[in-house]
């Protein structure tokens, strides 16, 4: 409970600190603060000098994206991933929250395009910037629906299998693949 309290102090004293805003403002949204977090992260944009931590302000702008994206604001959420890139920082994490919100915004072939970037990208930083989640088949998963949303039911299919490769017993995939051979009649 106290390790809040000490981040605000820290923070208070420290505000244009890359590494104290972004433990700052992560620890309020893990006390569902999103709200304070996201004027933290804010802030740190426009107060923080990220050049010797990239990796800080890449994972900023992305917490920004995200919260943006949660609250409906699809083109706000979009510009901060879009910023998320200008760090040099090349993710599949990356181009997988950009393909997500185009796809929200129902831009299927942005959202494709982003997909396959995203498949692209084969190193796994493993760490805070990028963990195993987008290599266990995830990738696949969203570009199935991708595809069944661009009416090509045979890709949507492919990848369908492909993500069930990671995850056989996952009722939705299993359920998604069924529901896709239909559509292909």
């Amino acid at each position: 409970g106290s390790y809040l309290n000490l981040l605000e102090e820290e923070y208070k004293e420290n505000h244009s600190d890359p590494m104290c805003a972004i433990y700052y403002g992560c620890e309020l949204c893990f006390h569902n603060r999103d709200d304070e977090g996201l004027e933290v992260f804010l802030k740190a944009n426009e107060e923080c000098d990220f050049t010797n931590y990239p990796e800080v302000g890449y994972q900023i702008q992305l917490n920004i994206a995200d919260y943006y994206k949660e609250h409906g604001d699809l083109e706000l959420a979009l510009e901060y991933a879009e910023k998320a890139e200008t760090f040099g920082i090349i993710t599949r994490r990356l181009y997988m929250m950009r393909a997500d919100i185009y796809f929200n915004m129902k831009d299927y072939k942005n959202s494709e395009k982003f997909m396959l970037k995203a498949l692209n990208v084969t190193y796994n930083y493993r760490s805070w910037v990028e963990t195993d989640e987008y290599f266990n088949g995830r990738c696949y998963d969203q570009l199935s629906l991708v595809y069944y949303e661009l009416n090509n039911y045979s890709l949507a299919i492919d990848n369908c299998i492909l993500a069930l490769e990671y995850h056989p017993d996952d009722e939705r995939l299993l359920n998604n693949l069924e529901y896709f051979k239909e559509a292909l009649g």
